[in-house]
């Protein structure tokens, strides 16, 4: 420990005056301890010793009065009691004629005066401190003292040095407080200044608001205060870069949008008021846990399966922490409510697939709800189904009639119209998005089944990628049967057979054509479109006349037609 203990071996240490040749060399004064002088005797090599003066005054720049004559060189301290403060130098006389003598330097009975720090900092291996010069002539050396919960205590004495570093302290879990003293070559130590405090820098993440949250013991010291507080921070290695800035009486701030699992190193650095000093608190670095936030919530399309089942196409970022993901269906866009429950994904892009719809009952409206961790909620966009309508148009055609596909977040490029022919889908044209029907020209010729048809929308995002098309339910029709019945026939003729004539006849399921006379007796009966009469009844012409017909016609779509008539006979 540093105390008035200090003995006269400590001032020794200072080493003795070289010998100049043309002036006589003073004792060495050393510091006034108490009421006492100490001194290192003058080395001349002029002349024998005769004495040491001692010269006093109550100011510095005097005048100064002659206070003693110490004729023995073995005697290097001297008492002088008095009250108040006095200055002293020395002179030493040598019987070295013609040569001028030198004062010693001028030295008070006062202890050292205050020394004032600069800057304490937070380095990687301690704590820094650095103080003004003490202009103090008698300072020597400086006492570094460092407070406690147990007290104030010196750790360390430093020479020829304007700063020292403090290996021992612990900047990380507390704030660390110092003061540096001067110290004369007595032992004696100056007043205490003001004490300096490190910045002491806690930090905590904050889940759900994505940031991590700062608090700081401020800077002490500064007399004139500190004119802003800087936020400093790096990522994953990368160096610490000033961040923003706050006021220097704030002891709070936060780093925001922080990235899950990603590392932050923060420092505070404090900028002295009205000037270049800045101090920095220690060192923090922490792996971020926090909400990883839904960045993406997007249906793609929505498109009818091979199975007639709707599925939905979707895309989220798989690693974002969720609470719930649900499916929701409407009817139009006000009625959407939740379809399912959907399980967390470990793949960005997926497919959800709508079992219990009926896709010719739609269309249907989709969207995404989710809930993260923290109960925030997010919707994705809305888009539909494509419902096909088909229906027979005047006999000669087929009238194809969709909806249209809502998908206000994307850009429809074109419908495209494909009629199915024995698994392949035929292309019969692309209309633009505003047109949704079509008419398929069927030519009066026997045709092998129904006709089927499919749409598919073409579709991008808003940047013209991602190209998707979205299928329609298929749909089938049969061509509804067109009948023609003649009026009159000449067995013996030309027209020899009286028959109805048909468009689409493939269509027709069952079929029964009945004549009568005009007694309505029946004299022929078909269930063969193909067979028709030939005026005979039981093998015998008929005789020419008017007679009456029936017709029943059951088509495959289960519908029913009937027509009846007169015919003419002609012979």
């Amino acid at each position: 420990m540093i105390s008035s203990r200090f003995s006269l071996a400590f001032m020794i240490m200072i080493g003795c005056c070289q010998v100049v040749h043309g002036q006589i060399n003073p004792p060495e004064l050393l510091c006034v301890r108490s009421d006492t002088l100490f001194w290192n005797p003058a080395i001349n090599g002029c002349g024998s010793f005769v004495a040491t003066e001692i010269y006093t005054s109550s100011n510095r720049n005097g005048p100064y009065s002659l206070l003693a004559r110490i004729t023995d060189l073995a005697v290097t301290t001297f008492e002088h009691k008095i009250a108040g403060q006095s200055f002293y130098y020395l002179l030493a006389d040598f019987n070295c004629p013609g040569e001028t003598a030198i004062s010693s330097d001028t030295l008070d009975n006062r202890d050292p005066t205050q020394t004032m720090i600069e800057v304490v900092t937070v380095e990687s291996d301690g704590v820094r401190i650095s103080w003004l010069e003490n202009t103090d002539p008698e300072t020597i050396g400086y006492v570094i003292y460092r407070t406690t919960n147990r007290g104030t205590t010196p750790i360390d004495t430093v020479f020829n040095a304007l700063e020292y570093l403090d290996r021992t302290a612990d900047p990380n879990t507390r704030s660390e407080t110092y003061n540096v003293v001067a110290l004369d070559g007595c032992g004696n130590q100056g007043a205490f200044d003001v004490p300096h405090s490190t910045i002491f820098l806690t930090a905590d993440d904050d889940f759900c608001n994505r940031r991590i949250a700062l608090l700081w013991s401020n800077y002490e010291g500064w007399q004139n205060g500190i004119e802003n507080n800087q936020i400093w921070y790096g990522s994953d290695g990368s160096p610490i870069i000033f961040e923003h800035q706050v006021n220097g009486s704030d002891t709070l701030a936060g780093i925001f949008d922080v990235v899950h699992e990603t590392q932050y190193c923060i420092q505070i650095v404090s900028k002295r008021s009205s000037s270049a000093f800045t101090t920095r608190s220690n060192l923090i670095c922490l792996t971020a846990d926090v909400l990883r936030p839904l960045e993406e919530l997007v249906i793609n399309n929505v498109t009818v399966n091979s199975n007639s089942e709707i599925d939905i196409h979707w895309t989220y970022n798989a690693d974002a922490d969720l609470d719930t993901l649900e499916m929701s269906r409407g009817k139009d866009t006000l009625s959407i409510a939740t379809l399912a429950t959907i399980g967390s994904s470990s793949s960005d892009q997926n497919i959800y697939t709508d079992r219990s719809a009926d896709v010719k009952g739609g269309p249907y409206y989709f969207r995404l709800n989710a809930t993260d961790a923290c109960g925030t909620t997010f919707q994705s966009n809305t888009m539909s189904s494509i419902l096909l309508r088909l229906e027979t148009s005047n006999g000669d055609g087929n009238l194809i009639d969709w909806s249209s596909f809502y998908l206000p977040e994307r850009l429809l490029v074109d419908y495209s119209v494909c009629k199915i022919d024995q698994g392949m889908e035929n292309l019969l044209t692309s209309t633009a998005g505003s047109n949704t029907s079509f008419i398929d020209i069927i030519p009066p010729m026997p045709v092998a089944g129904p006709a089927c048809y499919v749409i598919k929308a073409n579709h991008t995002d808003r940047t013209g990628g991602d190209a998707r098309v979205a299928r329609s339910n298929t749909e089938c029709i049969d061509q509804k049967v067109v009948i023609f019945v003649p009026n009159a026939f000449v067995p013996t003729g030309n027209n020899t057979i009286f028959r109805p004539e048909f468009v689409f006849e493939n269509s027709i399921a069952e079929y029964a054509f009945r004549v009568f006379n005009r007694w309505g007796g029946e004299v022929f009966f078909s269930q063969n479109p193909q067979v028709g009469w030939d005026g005979n009844a039981d093998g015998s012409p008929c005789a020419a006349g008017t007679y009456i017909y029936s017709l029943e016609v059951t088509l495959t779509d289960g519908t029913t037609e009937v027509k009846s008539g007169s015919v003419h006979l002609l012979r």
